[in-house]
């Protein structure tokens, strides 16, 4: 299955970034991420020891920000006793330790079958660090009794250390704050595995910008590794925003939503009464004649979209007024089957001009900027799309196919100067996967 370009995920760079920045300039956010990023006061640089690093990163799940005095005591406890000790202890003796956190038969568990999934290591001879990250974590998952993905990520990131290149996310950020950035996240424990490794391949991506933007925003007296994309400060600039403003459930003190750039994107799952995702309202489909659009369009449909269908209009004067009306009359959330870009590329090529200028052309890419839109540019191998246009009786499309698909190209070039856009074949999805793929692009 063929990736989107230009975005990766579902959260565009431009807007991650814009989340990240404003976050990190917030004083209570800024002075929390000093407070744990050199030495993090729920997983302490003092412990060397990774197997026991395994146990304190479980056994920190379930364990309230009031609670942190006590959960200190607890790791002070066990960091003296060390982990081959630890792990004969006896019931009693084990509560003793670690009873004040409550749920000790849960933590009794982990620590139990954290051992077992140890010792098989160490059979193999392997080390956690020989492991990639990824495999790690699911394995770490799937073996460890009470250890879903987020406890996995976890173990495995302060097990290696804190800059490793692992995004924790925890259940209030699955919950909250990536259905407001726009992720479009299945029920269940996987979630938390889709969000962290979509939030990664963004920052891994654009590491010099991120490690910029750290500086920038005040952050300059932190061990942050220079070169390198800084994700371990990037997950607690955005866990303690979560923590400060998602958790206390008043969206409309969101410094998020007061953004200009970013604030239309944002939606509200903060709201105890009526929760709402965030993502994309205007979804414009563009690309030639054959090329999938019908398919992708009732796919959004099911979704409850309104479909809005833009044809050719030979009689229409003022051209660029016309498409401004279109977008701002447009009842949302809706999709735009064929917008101006058709009218530039047809129009060029069919026509030997258009209508619309490229300064207004411009403009209403700059007015789109301003709505929460995206582009699905729908492209076949020119090929594919000759094999469609020679089944057709109209025969107009067929000497122009190559000429029409480097106009699109440049136009799509432009148009990512302004809002995101993706480039998708349908073809490479097979015909039952088309939705959850959509899906995996646009989030109402």
């Amino acid at each position: 299955m063929a990736k989107p370009k230009t975005l990766i995920g579902n959260i565009s760079n431009s807007i991650l970034f814009e989340v990240i920045k404003t976050c990190a300039n917030l004083p209570d956010v800024r002075q929390e991420v000093f407070k744990n990023h050199d030495n993090n006061r729920w997983w302490p640089v003092t412990v060397k020891d990774w197997r026991l690093r395994m146990v304190i990163a479980g056994w920190s799940t379930r364990v309230s920000y009031n609670m942190i005095s006590t959960y200190q005591k607890v790791v002070v406890t066990i960091s003296k006793i060390g982990y081959p000790q630890l792990c004969k202890l006896s019931d009693a003796e084990l509560s003793a330790i670690v009873g004040s956190l409550g749920l000790f038969n849960t933590r009794r568990q982990y620590l139990k079958s954290l051992e077992v999934f140890i010792n098989e290591l160490e059979e193999k001879a392997q080390t956690i660090f020989e492991v990639p990250n990824d495999e790690l974590i699911e394995l770490f998952a799937k073996k460890v009794k009470g250890a879903s993905f987020k406890v996995a990520q976890c173990a495995v990131l302060y097990a290696k250390g804190y800059h490793c290149g692992i995004f924790p996310v925890d259940s209030g950020m699955k919950d909250m704050l990536g259905p407001c950035l726009g992720l479009n996240l299945p029920t269940g424990p996987i979630a938390h595995e889709i969000m962290r490794k979509q939030i990664e391949e963004i920052l891994n991506a654009y590491p010099t910008m991120y490690y910029e933007l750290s500086q920038e925003t005040g952050y300059g007296k932190l061990l942050i590794p220079k070169g390198e994309a800084p994700i371990w400060w990037a997950h607690l600039v955005l866990i303690y925003f979560k923590r400060l403003y998602c958790n206390k459930k008043d969206y409309q003190r969101c410094p998020l939503r007061a953004k200009p750039k970013i604030g239309y994107f944002i939606g509200t799952m903060c709201n105890r009464l009526t929760p709402y995702s965030g993502g994309y309202k205007y979804v414009i489909l563009e690309g030639i004649d054959k090329v999938g659009k019908t398919t992708v369009g009732k796919e959004l449909e099911k979704m409850g979209y309104s479909i809005v269908h833009s044809p050719y209009k030979s009689d229409t004067e003022d051209i660029e007024q016309y498409y401004q009306t279109l977008i701002k009359t447009a009842s949302l959330p809706v999709v735009f089957d064929r917008i101006f870009i058709s009218e530039v590329a047809y129009g060029k090529v069919l026509r030997g001009h258009s209508r619309l200028s490229d300064h207004g052309f411009r403009n209403l890419m700059k007015l789109l900027s301003e709505k929460n839109c995206v582009i699905l540019h729908l492209s076949e191998k020119q090929e594919v799309i000759m094999k469609r246009l020679l089944m057709d009786e109209d025969k107009s499309l067929r000497p122009y196919l190559g000429d029409l698909m480097l106009e699109y190209t440049k136009c799509m070039k432009i148009a990512t100067e302004y809002i995101p856009v993706y480039e998708v074949r349908p073809t490479s999805v097979p015909k039952n996967q088309i939705l959850s793929y959509i899906q995996q692009i646009v989030c109402q």
